[in-house]
């Protein structure tokens, strides 16, 4: 498979307060033949992150409308997701359309925290929060990091793949975390029962494998992540 880049598609105008800049984690629904809703992350004046979209065209990649309030807020100060809500997955499950997103808020040693949240959609329209605690909580083993989720239905579950953090290492002054791809399955997209074994650790020269994102062909599934060395 080869791929080819056909450029900048939508980047924000800097006109909109809670979206002065960048959109990052790009995540596409086909919402109908001629619309295809790409969600993404924008940040405003104070680097908060609030989850918005932007539609285009399926063929040329035309923008067709670009959201003018959040989809996605910030959570109440010292939630999970007080200094950004990602959307990172959308699927329809159990006859409703679930979004999980990632949560982070800003720590004083370390960077930030990063949580996987829940958003189901109302409706009427756009999404509500399932509650002010992430659907994947911290343990005893992925105490930082747990975000980046993607997900999959498999016969009336949920398969879901997300990183995950054990640590943060100082090295030449900065803080590095040490992320690995996990993978997790639910009844009912709530609770999850976490594989033992791990998917993918980073390679001897990288520090980060991360937002991966699986596709099910008819006799294997494929998988595209992202390195950080």
């Amino acid at each position: 498979m080869s791929w080819h880049k056909l450029g900048l598609v939508y980047r924000p105008e800097g006109q909109t307060p809670w979206a002065l800049t960048n959109a990052a984690y790009p995540t596409a629904e086909l919402i109908s033949p001629d619309r295809l809703r790409v969600y993404v992350t924008s940040l405003d004046q104070q680097q908060f992150g609030r989850g918005g979209y932007v539609d285009l065209d399926p063929q040329t990649l035309s923008v067709i409308d670009v959201a003018q309030q959040p989809i996605l807020d910030l959570g109440d100060i010292g939630d999970f997701d007080d200094s950004g809500a990602n959307p990172f997955a959308v699927l329809q499950f159990g006859g409703r359309k679930l979004m999980y997103y990632q949560g982070w808020q800003r720590q004083h040693r370390a960077p930030y925290s990063v949580l996987t949240g829940l958003a189901i959609e109302r409706p009427g329209g756009g999404f509500e929060k399932w509650g002010r605690v992430p659907v994947l909580e911290r343990t005893d083993a992925e105490p930082h990091i747990r975000g980046a989720p993607w997900l999959i239905e498999e016969a009336g579950r949920l398969r879901l793949w997300y990183v995950a953090s054990s640590r943060w290492s100082p090295r030449g002054g900065d803080l590095y975390y040490r992320v690995s791809i996990r993978h997790a399955t639910s009844d009912d997209g709530v609770a999850w029962q976490v594989t033992p074994d791990v998917c993918m650790e980073p390679a001897a020269d990288e520090y980060a494998v991360g937002r991966p994102c699986v596709v099910r062909d008819p006799d294997r599934y494929r998988m595209w992540y992202s390195v950080r060395s």
